[in-house]
This record gives structure tokens, C-alpha cells and sequence, in this order.
């Protein structure tokens, strides 16, 4: 009978023993279960970083990059992108294996600069399927569905690509003018040989330059001085953007001169072949005619008025 009592009691004992086991395995399974990461998949561009968590346990984890080229892992599970692609990171804790597929994705460029009228097509790498294109304030930059920005006028604006319908990459667009397109100059004159031109819309450094030195040069700080007769393209470079404008620089060929009554001069302007209007402010004293030719009628001072161009030049005729 102690027998039987005994051997039942063993078999009791080894039953709950085992139902113990078993239920702590089931509980093991089921909490396995559980371990997953708080993302099933990340999208970052390139110099960006984002923590995966892991959830469900709170043990040490293995970490691993299937390609550390595109994007590394700490051991704290941070994961930096280097490069656009793909690449999977591991997480290996309590038995179980975790992966996150990790997309890189680049755009270039992240920051332009463009004149009204100027375009560019930003360039995106990376796993792209398809990209929607918009910008923020269309009278500074337009862009297309195949993603052609346009400059429209000087301000900002930011470019946004969506790629793959999830990921936002962004570009900064500034635009910019200058003052004057086009310039009338005349050597000699003490106000009219020099226009300083302006950038606006920019901070930036401008780098500015001529065509022809020998008819106008410019300062760093887009001073604009005439040297002689002729034409010349003054060049502001800013960015990716190209400013310029058309400097015409024209020289009479007297500005002061004195005539003895009767005498005849004959007035010239070199740098243009434009049609020229010819005045005196004083006719009793020294007339013009319709080639320039200025005759001395009495004594005095008279002022022979030069319109061509836009532009109002001066020549003093004293009569002895």
C-alpha cells in the first residue's frame, strides 16, 4: 500500500514537473512571438540616421548591415545611411532573427541657385519606382512632372520630391536678378562713366567679370567703370546662376572746345550706330546740325544736347 501511495505521489510530482516545463515553454514561444521591431522599414537619405527598437524582449541584441557601403548599424541599433541602394540590418536576441529593410535615397543637388528663365533637373539615387514633383511658391520656381525646375522670379522656393509615394527629399531653390540688364555709359563724364550694378536676392559670394576690359571693368563689388567706345557683357556669377548685362560705352569726341565766330566742328560719337538727335541749348550762340556739325554764331558758351541710346551727352562749345 506505502508502495502504491509512493509511486503515485512520484507520478504526481513528475506530471506537474512537466506541465511546469511545458507551459514555461509555451510561454517562451509565445513571448518570442512578441520580439519585433518598431519598423518593418526605414527610408532615409543619405547623412540621415534612424534607431530601430526592438520590442518584446529587453535582452542584448547582434547587430548586422547586409551592405555597411549603403548604410551602417551601431550596437545600439542606429542606423546611419553613406550611401543611396538597399540593405537589410539583422538583429539576432533571444532566438530570433529581425530584419528591416533599409532604403537609401540622394538628391542632387540639395541647395541652387538659378536666374529667371534659367532650368534644372535635380537628379534622384537610389531604389526609385516613381517620383511626384511640387514647389511651395510657383512665382519663384516652377517644376515639372519630370521634375524640370524652372526659375520664374528672384525669391525662394523648395522643390519637393516624393518618392515611391513615402519619401520626402527636398531642394532649395533661390533665385536671383540683377539690377540692370542693360547700360548705357559714356567715357569722360564724370557721373556718366560709372553704374554700379546690384545681385538681388542673395547673400551669397558674387563673382563678377567683363568681356572686354578695354571698353569696361568691373569691381568685386560690381562697379562698373567705362574705359573706351564699344560694347561689353558684365557677368555676375552666383551659384549655379549666370547674371549679365549688355554695357554700351560712348565718347564723343570733344567735350569742351572753343570756336572763333563762323568756325565749324564736327561732333562725333564712337561705340554706337544708333540713330542720334542733336540740340543746342543756345542757338544764338553756336548752332547743330543734323550730322553733328556745330557752327559758332556769337560769343558766349552754349551746350550741344547728344541723345542716342537713352542716353543725354554733353559737349560745351565757348564762342570767342
Amino acid at each position: 500500500m506505502k508502495k502504491k501511495r509512493l509511486f503515485f505521489s512520484l507520478l504526481t510530482m513528475s506530471i506537474a514537473i512537466s506541465a511546469i516545463f511545458f507551459t514555461k515553454e509555451i510561454y517562451n514561444v509565445q513571448a518570442a512571438s512578441y520580439i519585433r521591431f518598431n519598423d518593418s522599414k526605414v527610408e532615409l537619405e543619405i547623412g540621415h540616421y534612424k534607431t530601430l527598437r526592438i520590442k518584446g524582449t529587453t535582452k542584448k541584441a547582434t547587430w548586422s548591415s547586409s551592405n555597411p557601403k549603403v548604410a551602417t548599424v551601431s550596437s545600439g541599433g542606429k542606423v546611419t545611411a553613406q550611401a543611396s541602394g538597399t540593405t537589410t540590418i539583422t538583429a539576432n536576441v533571444s532566438g530570433r532573427k529581425l530584419t528591416c529593410k533599409v532604403s537609401v535615397y540622394q538628391i542632387y543637388k540639395k541647395e541652387l541657385t538659378l536666374a529667371p528663365g534659367n532650368s534644372y533637373t535635380p537628379k534622384i539615387w537610389g531604389p526609385v519606382r516613381k517620383v511626384e514633383w511640387s514647389s511651395d511658391n510657383q512665382s519663384v520656381a516652377t517644376v515639372s512632372d519630370n521634375g524640370v525646375i524652372t526659375a520664374q522670379a528672384s525669391g525662394n522656393a523648395t522643390i519637393t520630391a516624393v518618392v515611391n509615394g513615402s519619401k520626402e527629399l527636398t531642394s532649395k531653390v533661390t533665385v536671383v536678378s540683377m539690377n540692370q540688364e542693360s547700360v548705357v555709359l559714356e567715357v569722360g563724364d564724370w557721373y556718366g562713366h560709372l553704374k554700379t550694378l546690384k545681385v538681388e536676392g542673395t547673400n551669397s559670394k558674387i563673382t563678377w567679370t567683363t568681356s572686354n576690359k578695354s571698353v569696361a571693368v568691373v569691381s568685386s563689388k560690381g562697379r562698373v567703370e567705362a574705359k573706351g567706345p564699344g560694347t561689353a557683357t558684365i557677368t555676375a556669377s552666383v551659384g549655379d546662376a549666370k547674371l549679365t548685362c549688355k554695357v554700351k560705352v560712348l565718347k564723343v569726341n570733344a567735350k569742351e572746345f572753343t570756336l572763333a565766330k563762323g568756325e565749324t566742328k564736327k561732333l562725333k560719337i564712337d561705340g554706337t550706330t544708333s540713330e542720334i538727335t542733336w540740340h543746342s541749348n543756345h542757338k544764338s550762340v553756336a548752332t547743330v546740325s543734323e550730322d553733328g556739325t556745330v557752327t559758332a554764331v556769337d560769343k558766349g558758351d552754349a551746350i550741344i544736347m547728344i541723345y542716342v541710346d537713352g542716353r543725354r551727352i554733353n559737349a560745351r562749345v565757348t564762342v570767342k
